[in-house]
């Protein structure tokens, strides 16, 4: 009978558990655990948090495998369930002697605690650990280290209890639930007691609904409109307008038009489950909608990157990125999957259901690379640059980098496309464009089309690069138009100064 009360692992069964990761890649955050396991400071608590398959558990059980069979020796791995009392972990951490941890229990070294956050896992580190170079894959991977399983008409798979088992490496992974864990965070954290606002909204199993909304908009600019107004998605009617236009015509079609619309949305409703505002049961008011941002934010998953314009004295436009991808694409397929099931898209032809349905993805995978590069960017760079969306009176540019000591830029525009045509840098080549931003930003030293085929450059001083070699490089960066051939990392990193 063990001599514990919570499930406590120690000795020869922690190697064995930890034995499975055993040459497995390291995360970028490793090297943090690994300086505080063996620093001299023994006042400091390590707390490291993130989303469910960012690597949490496989962090600490690589640590385990890297010890000193020594150090090993005096190592405890604690699952706390559910069931588990406080009373019962103090007990236990008594037992093991850990003074330390029982005292962050009380917060009492909270103040001093090293924090690792694992949620944000960019396109070049995900590359590296699952040795996949496709762009579209990590964005199916959604930024985690798993890819999402989806079953939105199988109740079983989007129950609480499967959603959520105790073995992380079987559990089936829902991309669409992705808020509620941020909800069952709240829950956890001091027995729910930072809801504030938002408890009547949690209480009326509203909050993962909001959440969502908030999500699903991503400017929180019009945050209480976008939280108060009826939900529709944005992607049908993007897409529905770009079919009109589609300048090949056979592939024009004005058949999403003629969709029951509001069938297809309460279908997309029900499986995000998002609440219209006649379904709500508790007003949604500005303190929440504040609560959510500052809780998105603490959690890593949003960062804002403001829009600028060209006029110095206007003030930037908020723009909300998420840094996990796969939750605005699950969205998509989602909103696909409904689309299949409304009574008229059936009627259609295949070839009309397929170019539909191919049309709403590639709209949705060309958003989140432009948000995707802007996020790593923003994130990759030092204080020295400003990574911005310049936005014009009439069309903008996708990302502009902008060096703060030598006073000049780059600009950028982001396409989810192997092809390289002449309307993807009408904007870069636009002469009022560069004049405008040359006033506010300094000299535009670097015209750049960030796409999914090749390098090359054109006329117009306009340079092609690949997106997914651009993400890899960061943060070694070419500010200047002119490309350095095979200049290594090193090299350019130093040049620039980042």
């Amino acid at each position: 009978m063990s001599a514990f009360k919570t499930n406590v692992v120690t000795g020869s069964a922690l190697l064995a558990l930890s034995e499975n990761v055993r040459g497995w890649q390291k995360r970028d955050c490793y090297r943090q655990l690994n300086a505080y396991l063996y620093n001299a400071e023994c006042d400091r608590v390590c707390l490291l948090f993130g989303l469910r398959r960012t690597g949490k558990t496989t962090l600490l059980r690589q640590a385990v495998l890297d010890m000193t069979p020594e150090d090993a020796a005096r190592t405890a791995y604690i699952k706390a369930t559910k069931q588990d009392t406080i009373a019962n972990l103090n007990r236990d951490m008594e037992q093991l002697r850990s003074l330390g941890f029982w005292f962050a229990l009380h917060q009492e070294l909270y103040d001093r605690a090293k924090m690792i956050h694992t949620t944000f896992i960019p396109y070049r580190e995900h590359s590296r650990l699952l040795g996949i170079d496709q762009i579209d894959e990590y964005i199916r991977y959604g930024g985690t280290l798993r890819a999402g399983e989806l079953a939105f008409d199988d109740a079983e798979v989007n129950a609480e209890d499967a959603s959520f088992r105790d073995d992380e490496s079987t559990r089936r992974y829902i991309d669409t639930a992705i808020c509620k864990n941020i909800q069952h965070s709240l829950a956890c954290c001091e027995g729910g007691g930072h809801f504030r606002h938002l408890r009547p909204l949690y209480e009326a199993g509203e909050l993962t609904g909001t959440i969502n909304r908030i999500i699903e908009d991503m400017n929180h600019a019009f945050l209480v409109s976008v939280l108060t107004r009826d939900f529709l998605s944005h992607d049908l009617g993007l897409a529905a307008r770009n079919l009109r236009k589609e300048r090949n015509p056979e592939k024009r079609t004005t058949a999403l038009d003629e969709i029951d619309t509001e069938t297809v949305t309460q279908r997309l409703m029900d499986i995000l489950e998002i609440r219209n505002r006649q379904e709500q049961t508790v007003p949604i008011t500005k303190a929440h909608a504040v609560e959510i941002k500052e809780y998105l934010t603490a959690l890593d998953l949003i960062v804002d990157c403001p829009i600028e314009t060209t006029e110095p004295a206007s003030e930037p436009i908020e723009h909300i990125l998420f840094t996990q991808p796969g939750m605005r694409y699950c969205q998509a397929q989602a909103l696909v999957h409904a689309l299949m099931k409304d009574e008229l898209f059936l009627s259609l032809s295949e070839r009309e259901r397929e170019a539909i349905t191919g049309r709403i993805l590639e709209e949705v995978r060309g958003r989140m690379l432009e948000d995707i590069i802007l996020l790593e960017t923003s994130k990759a760079l030092s204080s020295r640059y400003k990574v911005c969306k310049l936005q014009f009176a009439s069309g903008e540019f996708d990302m502009l980098v902008y060096d703060r000591e030598e006073n000049c830029c780059a600009a950028f525009e982001i396409k989810h496309s192997r092809q390289a045509v002449a309307e993807q840098s009408r904007h870069l080549l636009d002469v009022g464009k560069c004049a405008l931003t040359e006033r506010r930003f300094g000299k535009l030293v670097g015209k750049y089309v960030l796409y999914l085929g090749e390098n090359k450059s054109i006329e117009g001083g306009v340079s092609y690069r690949n997106a997914g070699e651009f993400l890899k490089e960061l943060p070694a960066f070419q500010l200047r138009l002119e490309m350095r051939g095979h200049e290594s990392a090193e090299q350019t990193q130093t040049h620039m100064t980042m």
